[in-house]
């Protein structure tokens, strides 16, 4: 974050100097004097009023979906832990565009033939569906 604010400050910096205007330190200042943060844990999230809107429409997006379902734990297995991720969109003069949560799945504590057996992800060859469009064609179906 930083890194970005000095980058900016150069930007404006030379665009002011390369328009051999005056600088006016006014817009630099109000937008130095209050910098958005990005939380690190959901704590800090839930007590800014937009990072727990955030938080709650991602939730709801997620519910309304059916990502999981709640299921008793079997035995001697582990259950995957969570964790919040925060990011600020912003424009490209630098105002907020929006605040982004993510609930993100630590799938790499899991072990493989232990905790799951195989995986699936329903993916289309493209060869598969021009055969399935000829046979549509050539059928007339």
């Amino acid at each position: 974050m930083v890194r970005f604010i000095a980058t900016r400050l150069c930007w404006f910096l030379n665009d002011s100097l390369k328009s051999q205007d005056m600088i006016s330190l006014g817009p630099l200042v109000q937008w130095l004097s209050f910098p958005i943060v990005e939380p690190v844990n959901v704590y800090d999230a839930l007590k800014s009023f937009n990072w727990k809107t955030a938080v709650h429409v991602e939730f709801d997006a997620l519910q309304y979906n059916g990502t999981w379902i709640v299921v008793k734990v079997p035995p001697r297995r582990l259950v995957v832990r969570c964790k919040w991720l925060f990011k600020l969109k912003t424009n490209p003069d630098g105002s907020v565009h929006r605040y982004k949560a993510l609930l993100v799945a630590k799938g790499f504590s899991q072990v493989p033939g232990h905790d799951f057996i195989g995986t699936f992800s329903p993916m289309v060859k493209f060869a598969t569906l021009h055969v399935v469009l000829s046979l549509d064609v050539a059928q007339q179906w």
